[in-house]
């Protein structure tokens, strides 16, 4: 293996091939039975000059010393029988996507070990050090070594800086932004938690969870290019911050990044406030953002009442109706917007009746249940009136009809609030397409088991955020590019695409790796839709021996 963490001065003899920066050193001018010099190679030049050396190396000169004691539990052996379809396919959508090319110029070399943790968090929708070694025993990942959990650690918790991750993250974005030529950029935005059973980073901190496990968190923001289905960019923050209070600072680093952008955000309601709208409306960007009820929202509702909104003329689709309108959103905002006001039918039954029944149960609940807090008054009585002793005991609750029917007028309507002009239809679907930003921020966590973390501190946290983020980006363009396969075949998932692939296997013999199975028809299709053949696979194979040879 080459030890990219070790410099030495370059061999006065040697050869230096150009294309790839590996190092020969030259044991034998023209040798009398081949007539060619021998030559071993000895690494590979550093970004800085130098030699990063291998094994060879530490051999022919052992007055420059040993290999450190550190570095000689990394030389684990390979499998006589290697799975390489994974590094195939991640391989060649790392390529096509830029990302090789991003992660070469922010992460010199750490690049093919990152990627290689991506693959094994990908292949194995597992994300824990210790088990990495299993994977790399038995698949290609690109590397010549098998990385320790030392290695990993140290990847971890000081390779990947801060600094390192913010480079990576700007020109990943500048490299999905670039030549748009002013073609505006629908981009998704949301956030999502993650719990921390660790006591040690400063990012963890208790907030509003959308899985409460009763343990401090992170927060990430997620920018998903709705064009591509790709992540375009995140950021981490403290787990106390409420989402609607992060909202400007996100947009501002996307805007220092890419500030001629063209970008349209889609925004959930919990970005939904006067500042957000009125900070993103005037950096220029278009946006549309579900609304909250408020006293505007309620103006339009008593405005635009069940038999007006339900003619004819306002129906959209599936007991769907809407109107289109100028209007504010907000009291203390004058600046006027496009309001698409809606009604659905059905959820306004649904919803009454879910609600009232729930006052009911707590009507029953309650009774009994001592609050000296007023803690259950303060979740529960908007629609239950409670009655204390002098205990502070739940003498008596009855449903608040009174507040019942105050919520009944708005069931079923929603709002969205946008400075886009646009058919309602239109703003409806973009709305309602609005998964992908779900689906991607799921492919960080469960797709690649980060609903928790575990590490130790907050670079490690960022560094996991991180291989999280490249998956996500890796599995969105599998699910974007499989579609035309799905239609044929309903049940797969990029998860079986990946396994089907994994079965590309390689055995040795006589110290060659060669296929052990021809690849089959479903393997070629898969192969075909990311622009991939046979001869990949056969190229692919040629790299493993070239590789195991230099190792």
């Amino acid at each position: 293996m080459i030890y990219t963490e070790i410099e030495v001065g370059i061999p006065k003899k040697k050869r230096i091939q150009k294309s790839t920066g590996y190092v020969y050193e030259i044991l034998e001018r023209n040798n009398k039975e081949t007539g060619k010099d021998v030559v071993k190679l000895v690494g590979r030049l550093s970004k800085n000059g130098s030699l990063n050396p291998n094994e060879n190396y530490f051999v022919l000169h052992p007055d420059k010393g040993n290999i450190p004691e550190s570095k000689k539990e990394e030389q684990g052996e390979f499998s006589s029988t290697l799975r390489i379809g994974q590094y195939v396919l991640f391989k060649k959508i790392c390529d096509d996507i830029g990302l090789s090319g991003v992660l070469d110029k922010s992460m010199r070399g750490y690049k093919d070990l990152i990627v290689s943790l991506a693959s094994y968090y990908l292949g194995e929708r597992e994300s824990a050090s210790q088990l990495y070694q299993y994977y790399a025993h038995s698949h290609f990942t690109g590397l010549n070594y098998i990385p320790s959990e030392a290695t990993i650690s140290n990847l971890f918790n000081k390779k990947l800086s801060h600094d390192a991750i913010v480079s990576f993250l700007s020109g990943w974005m500048e490299h999905n932004l670039k030549n748009k030529g002013g073609v505006r950029i629908d981009i998704d935005f949301d956030s999502t938690n993650h719990n921390s059973s660790s006591p040690y980073l400063s990012l963890s901190e208790y907030g509003k969870a959308k899985v409460d496990e009763g343990l401090p968190q992170y927060n990430i923001a997620y920018f998903i290019n709705r064009n591509t289905g790709l992540p375009i960019f995140y950021d981490v923050y403290y787990g106390s911050i409420i989402d609607m209070s992060h909202c400007k600072t996100a947009i501002a680093k996307v805007k220092t990044i890419a500030p001629n952008a063209s970008i349209s955000f889609v925004l959930d309601r919990g970005y939904f406030s006067k500042n957000n709208i009125e900070y993103i409306n005037e950096s220029d960007y278009e946006f549309t953002c579900m609304g909250r009820s408020n006293l505007r929202f309620k103006e339009y509702v008593g405005r635009h009442g069940r038999e007006a909104i339900t003619k004819s003329a306002n129906y959209i689709d599936d007991k769907l109706f809407g109107v289109k309108f100028r209007g504010k959103a907000f009291e203390a905002l004058d600046k006027e917007f496009n309001i698409y006001l809606f009604y659905n039918e059905l959820e306004a039954v649904e919803s009454f009746v879910a609600k009232q029944r729930q006052a009911k149960y707590y009507s029953s609940f309650l009774p009994g249940k001592k609050d000296p807090r007023r803690n259950l008054e303060s979740a529960y009585g908007k629609y239950v009136n409670l009655v204390y002793d002098e205990n502070d005991v739940i003498a008596d609750a009855s449903i608040n009809y009174d507040a019942l029917d105050e919520y009944k007028k708005e069931c079923g309507y929603f709002w969205i609030v946008s400075n886009y002009d646009a058919p309602i239809k239109e703003i409806h679907k973009l709305y309602r397409d609005r998964d992908v930003v779900e689906k991607a921020i799921k492919n960080t966590k469960t797709g690649s088991d980060l609903t928790k973390s575990f590490a130790q501190s907050d670079e490690a946290v960022e560094a996991k955020t991180l291989l999280g983020f490249i998956c996500a980006s890796i599995r969105s363009y599998i699910v974007l590019t499989m579609a035309p396969y799905k239609l044929q075949y309903p049940s797969e998932t990029s998860q079986t695409l990946i396994k089907e692939l994994d079965k590309i296997q390689l055995d040795k013999i006589s110290g060659t790796y060669i296929s052990r199975y021809a690849l089959t028809s479903r393997q070629r299709q898969i192969l075909a839709l990311f622009g991939l053949r046979h001869n990949d696979v056969v190229a692919a194979m040629k790299t493993v021996n070239q590789t195991m040879k230099i190792s």
